[in-house]
Parts: C-alpha cells; structure tokens; sequence
C-alpha cells in the first residue's frame, strides 16, 4: 500500500482502476470516431480492421503514460492541458511504432486517424480529469 500511495498519490486502489479504465474506454472510442471523421463515416472494412491489433497496446499506453505525467493529480488547469497533450501525443507515438513493427497485420491504419485521435484524446483526458477537481 506505501508503494502504491507513493507513486500513484492515491491509497484506494479501486478508483485508481476506475478512472484508468474509463480513460481507457473513452480514448479508444476516440481513436474510433477519428476514424469516422478521416473517412466522413464511410470506413471501409480493411482500414478499421487493424485497429483491433493494437489496441491492447493502445490501452497499456494510455494507462502507463496517464500515470506517468500524473494526470489523476493535476489541481492546475494549465497542467492538466499541457500534460494531457503530452500524453496523448506520446500514446498516439508509441501506437505508431507498434503499428509499423505489426505492419503486416495493420497496414490499413492512417496516420492522419493517430493524429486525430490526439487531439481528441487530449481533449477526452482534459474534460474527464478536470471534472475532478482541476482549479485555474
């Protein structure tokens, strides 16, 4: 328990899984709805495929570096959105990278749907964690 409280600022461990797993949730939707706005709704079957195949590393990615920029703990707004686009921007990075190692099996993703999906994670990130009690 010392361990957790001291890297993660929290001593109950079932809202640190909560709040993780709702970013979780949300930004792969947002990575689906980028898809949508790419494609103007009309996403053909071997482009959304292979998002299937990245993402449970999209999911660690979010949680490891949500965490690590402290993203739960931010009180400053101005932290919070600086943090949250670094996040996002590092996620969207790393899921590139994963994509281009597996790029046999997830050659039909985009790179303007990662970009996308930044923005919208960035701001996905900023209205759930300021709902918890980010000040100005």
């Amino acid at each position: 328990m010392k361990l957790l409280r001291k890297y993660l600022k929290t001593d109950n461990p079932v809202i640190l899984l909560y709040e993780n797993l709702l970013l979780v949730v949300f930004a792969n939707l947002s990575f689906i709805l980028s898809y949508y706005i790419k494609f103007a709704g009309n996403v053909p079957e071997y482009n959304y495929k292979p998002f299937f195949y990245i993402a449970p590393f999209y999911s660690v990615f979010i949680v490891i570096f949500n965490n690590y920029f402290n993203l739960f703990n931010c009180k400053v707004l101005k932290d919070l959105i600086i943090n949250s686009f670094k996040s996002a921007l590092l996620i969207s990075m790393c899921s590139m990278a994963v994509a281009y190692i597996f790029r046999i099996y997830t050659q039909g993703i985009p790179t303007s749907v990662f970009i996308i999906a930044t923005f919208l994670n960035s701001i996905i990130f900023i209205e759930i964690i300021k709902h918890r009690g980010a000040k100005k």
